[in-house]
């Protein structure tokens, strides 16, 4: 998880990140992490936009927690690099 962490820090930084189910949907998302607690509506609109959902479980997501239950990484090597972290998990 500190990866993921820090991987989230760096897209924070370069401003490749974008917060909530809106920000998520309005912007060209290449990851989305998610809650496990999120609706099943917002799960099904967060699959039109996007092939590459990550759900975790709601205590590894407290981890990595925004203030939101949508965290959408915008930058492609930066997803690439979460989604190798989150298989390792």
């Amino acid at each position: 998880m500190d990866k993921i962490k820090s991987y989230i820090g760096f897209a924070k930084k370069s401003r490749k990140i974008a917060f909530g189910l809106n920000m998520a949907l309005a912007k060209n998302s290449k990851l989305i992490l998610v809650d496990e607690s999120i609706s099943e509506d917002s799960l099904n609109k967060l699959n039109k936009i996007c092939k590459n959902i990550a759900v975790l479980k709601s205590e590894d997501y407290q981890k990595l927690q925004e203030n939101a239950k949508v965290i959408a990484i915008l930058d492609k090597n930066l997803a690439n690099a979460i989604e190798n972290e989150i298989k390792n998990i």
